[in-house]
């Protein structure tokens, strides 16, 4: 499990195989003031 850092957050990667994926939690957290995240977030 690797980290990068983007606009002083840092971002999980994970590699599972040949692929790589970022988490979107990590990326939602960073944006929790914006309205869109939290709609998002919400969803059921």
């Amino acid at each position: 499990m690797a980290k990068i850092n983007v606009q002083n957050t840092d971002i999980t990667i994970l590699k599972i195989e040949n692929s790589d994926y970022i988490s979107l939690t990590d990326m939602a957290h960073s944006q929790m003031e914006e309205p869109i995240i939290i709609k998002w977030l919400s969803l059921n």
